[in-house]
């Protein structure tokens, strides 16, 4: 995903900025997520921040409402990150925010490719759960 971000805005600041932003947009996205292929919803996801991106670049700026959404939404993300269960919440860190894929994530934590594969499926369920539970779902609109 960052040499997809890296190629879109050439520059390794900005590639980790529209990353960050990939990152938060496909947590809050999850429960709009319907299965299939899941790098290609994250691509999906990844185009979108790009546009907004490329927006933000070009000198328009988010008003006061979009920013205090954000504020908002990252701290609906934190707190739902940080009820779910140590092992989901490590592997999607650092698959999704670090960039690892399953067999590398799969080596830093001692575990086997299956197992990180079946945290990463139970953390995302876990996190789109726990989002929608705590009717924050709303705050899904703006990142759509």
């Amino acid at each position: 995903m960052f040499r997809y971000c890296l190629a879109r805005t050439g520059g390794d600041d900005d590639a980790e900025e529209l990353m960050s932003e990939v990152f938060v947009r496909t947590l809050a996205a999850l429960p709009r997520y319907e299965g299939g292929p899941f790098v290609s919803f994250l691509y999906r996801v990844a185009r979108g921040a790009k546009l907004a991106h490329a927006g933000r670049q070009s000198g328009s700026s988010p008003g006061a409402d979009r920013q205090t959404s954000r504020s908002v939404q990252r701290r609906a993300l934190i707190t739902a990150l940080s009820r779910l269960k140590a092992d989901c919440r490590d592997v999607l860190l650092l698959c999704f925010v670090e960039g690892h894929d399953p067999v590398e994530t799969a080596r830093l934590l001692g575990k086997t490719e299956t197992a990180v594969q079946n945290l990463r499926r139970r953390g995302l369920e876990s996190l789109r759960r726990e989002l929608s539970k705590r009717h924050e779902a709303d705050f899904f609109e703006a990142t759509a």
